[in-house]
């Protein structure tokens, strides 16, 4: 893994996602946009070593918790995902775009969830409600849709990420 193409990434997702770039395509009344940040975990993840994606999955949460609050939650549910997908990453299969749709969607949920859990437990008068359900499923699956042809692209630059193809 070349750390320039990553950085470089990381910032371009950062822009986008930060700024109102994304605001163009927001889905519903709850505002649901793609979570570039968590396709780049994904991807990075599975693509990596086990030792670059940790530290990778560690700067997405960082890079993830300086644009929204409150700090540390996510950073902790980004490591703690990208930790689990990198040690389970010899069983997965990336190659298909269904299963790269599949394995976003499925994270997603488990880093929204465990961040929702996480903010629970400084602020406990919070409580889940129909709006942050609608918006936990519409966005990862929006999230899921738009990463696996993200993905799909990385994977044609992997060459250049510094990252290099699983023989299985």
């Amino acid at each position: 893994m070349k750390w320039a193409p990553f950085i470089l990434l990381l910032f371009v997702a950062m822009i986008l996602q930060g700024g109102n770039w994304l605001n163009f395509i927001c889905l519903g009344d709850c505002n649901a946009k793609p979570d570039l940040l968590l396709i780049l975990l994904v991807f990075y993840a599975v693509s990596a070593t086990s030792y670059r994606a940790v530290i990778a999955a560690f700067v997405i949460g960082f890079a993830s918790d300086v644009l929204s609050l409150p700090m540390g939650a996510n950073m902790i549910s980004y490591l703690l995902v990208g930790l689990l997908l990198s040690n389970s990453r010899n069983l997965l299969l990336f190659n298909n775009m269904i299963l790269q749709f599949v394995l976003i969607f499925i994270v997603s949920v488990l880093v929204y969830l465990f961040t929702e859990a996480l903010i629970l437990l400084g602020q406990p008068s919070i409580a889940f409600n129909s709006y942050f359900l609608s918006k936990l499923f519409i966005g990862s699956l929006y999230s899921a849709v738009v990463g696996a042809f993200i993905c799909q692209g990385l994977l044609l630059i992997r060459r250049s990420l510094g990252v290099r193809h699983r023989r299985r």
